[in-house]
C-alpha cells in the first residue's frame, strides 16, 4: 500500500494540533481519535521526535504534551531565505 505524503503531513498536523489542545488521551484513544492502528501511531510520533519534538506523555493528564511551547511547521526556504508554507 502506498501512502501519499501529504497524507502523511495531514495526519502530523492534526497529531500537533491535539498535542498543542492536551486532547489526545493514551496510546489506544490517540490511534483512535485518528483512526490509525497503534503501531502506526508510534511512527508518527517516531517521525516528530526525530524532527526535533519534544513530546512526553503525562500520566497525570492522560495525554501527550509538548516539553514547552512547540508547533509542527513544514516548509521552504526560497532562494531569498524566507520560509515558505506548504500550504501557501
Amino acid at each position: 500500500m502506498i501512502i501519499r505524503f501529504s497524507t502523511i503531513l495531514d495526519f502530523l498536523y492534526r497529531m500537533d494540533s491535539m498535542i498543542n489542545l492536551k486532547s489526545t488521551g493514551n496510546y489506544i484513544e490517540f490511534s483512535e481519535k485518528l483512526g490509525i492502528s497503534k503501531s502506526t501511531l508510534y511512527l508518527y510520533l517516531n517521525l516528530l521526535r526525530e524532527s526535533g519534538a519534544k513530546i512526553s506523555y503525562n500520566r497525570i493528564r492522560r495525554t501527550f504534551e509538548y516539553d514547552g511551547e512547540q508547533k509542527l511547521f513544514f516548509g521552504y526556504l526560497d532562494n531569498d531565505r524566507n520560509l515558505r508554507s506548504v500550504d501557501e
